[in-house]
């Protein structure tokens, strides 16, 4: 049940990522590590 649990969880969490960013979530904290920065894309504008 737990691990069903999860699944559901990632499930849901991987359909809202990928409709407000084009890049996976590795990919961001693996350019951060590389660059020290954010990228720009992923910035919110005021």
């Amino acid at each position: 049940m737990i691990a069903i649990r999860i699944l559901i969880l990632q499930m849901v969490f991987s359909s809202i990522w990928l409709k407000r960013f084009k890049k996976r979530p590795i990919e961001l904290i693996w350019r951060i590590g590389i660059y020290g920065e954010m990228p720009q894309h992923y910035k919110k504008s005021c």
